[in-house]
């Protein structure tokens, strides 16, 4: 909201300027009306007890004056006006409106004073939430301008915004974009934030994909517009390329939430991005970020398999082995191992998982470490472990047959 606690020693410039100028004209090509040396005084007196927050003083003063210039409409407007001055720089904003309001009739002699009644009227209906006298008012002050302003422009669709009309706020909040830039001055951040908010009211986020790596480039510290990129490229389907924004935010250190991680790993993981996945949670794990549990030592360890790093796939599921109070993964090490052709280790990983037991298939497991016994050549171990997988009947066929192998080639 606009806030005027800050123009104090500016109020007695502005009374000051009017005993040595004229006020403006009441149109852009109109003779300046005039105001007496008499009344510029006075008001000089007034801006000089606002400056020193003398309110009362310069009211009662402000009143007297009143009583003097009643006949000429243009000086009772002025009069008027510094009226609501002193309400505003007290923050009485109501108060203010009401005798900005007032001046208006008596201030159309001059078009300079005018427009900038217009202006500061824009401003205090805004910051009362009066949106649509807030449009009105400077929707005029827009039209009769000669130079456009960037302010006056983010007034309007801010209050167009605030009325629910996002549609017709965009063009505006885009015009005080274009005009700030113009001008030389820094970006508004807030103005940006706008801009986009009201794109996604309106659903219009192809027009965010756009604005994003402006805001991005001009913001890049600021995590909630990686995120928002990456979210919008999800709305519209754009699955890698919004994995990929949230990776570069990741890179930067703007993610730090478990959930945050772990969404994008499985961003990765759904997007065939295996090996970024497992870098992501690798570091994530090591830097605590994402809690060390079985679960996240598994799909770190499905990451390195699916990009065919079998020794990290290993490392990671021999981790979350440690947590599971089965031994169904010590059989999936054990398959991987058996695949590289460790059958040591394979067979190492094949007792763990017996000994810890409770395996949805115990029959495939001593089938394994019959296998790796052979392999090893300790038939002795092979037989005894053949005649524990004999006795499941998913087992028994293949059990048999590796016995009589066995046998023949004893």
């Amino acid at each position: 909201m606009v806030k005027m606690r800050n123009v104090r020693v500016l109020i007695g410039l502005i009374f000051l300027v009017l005993s040595v100028c004229h006020a403006g004209a009441a149109s852009k090509n109109d003779k300046e009306p005039s105001v007496s040396a008499w009344t510029s005084q006075h008001l000089n007196k007034v801006g000089a007890l606002l400056a020193e927050d003398q309110y009362t003083k310069a009211r009662e003063k402000l009143n007297s004056l009143l009583s003097s210039v009643k006949d000429n409409s243009f000086e009772a407007g002025l009069v008027n006006q510094a009226f609501a001055y002193s309400y505003a720089l007290q923050e009485n904003y109501p108060q203010a409106i009401a005798y900005f309001e007032r001046a208006m009739p008596g201030l159309s002699a001059s078009f300079a004073q005018t427009q900038k009644t217009r202006f500061d009227l824009g401003q205090l209906y805004m910051a009362e939430e009066h949106y649509q006298k807030a449009v009105d008012i400077l929707k005029l002050w827009i039209k009769d301008t000669d130079k456009d302003s960037a302010q006056a422009n983010i007034l309007v669709g801010n209050s167009y915004a605030q009325l629910e009309q996002p549609l017709t706020a965009i063009p505006y909040v885009k015009k005080a974009l274009a005009l700030n830039k113009a001008a030389g001055n820094g970006p508004k951040e807030s103005w940006y934030q706008l801009l986009l908010s009201l794109y996604y009211d309106t659903d219009n986020y192809r027009a965010s994909v756009k604005l994003l790596p402006v805001v991005i480039e001009l913001f890049p510290d600021r995590a909630t517009y990686w995120k928002q990129l990456g979210s919008v490229h999800l709305q519209l389907k754009d699955f890698k390329a919004g994995a990929a924004a949230l990776e570069i935010a990741w890179q930067n250190g703007l993610l730090t939430t478990e959930s945050e991680l772990l969404r994008l790993a499985n961003l990765m993981l759904h997007n065939d991005m295996p090996d970024r996945a497992g870098r992501l949670l690798a570091q994530s794990l090591k830097d605590s970020l994402i809690e060390s549990n079985e679960k996240h030592w598994q799909m770190l360890g499905d990451s390195w398999l699916l990009s065919r790093e079998f020794d990290k796939a290993v490392a990671a599921l021999s981790k979350a082995a440690t947590f599971a109070t089965d031994g169904n993964l010590n059989e999936r090490i054990a398959r991987i191992l058996i695949d590289k052709g460790d059958w040591q280790q394979a067979k190492q990983q094949l007792y763990l998982a017996l000994k810890k037991g409770k395996l949805k298939y115990p029959g495939n497991t001593y089938l394994l470490l019959g296998i790796a016994e052979i392999e090893l050549d300790q038939k002795d171990q092979a037989r005894k472990a053949f005649n524990k997988a004999i006795k499941y009947k998913k087992t028994k066929k293949s059990a048999t047959q590796w016995l009589k192998f066995i046998d023949q080639n004893a």
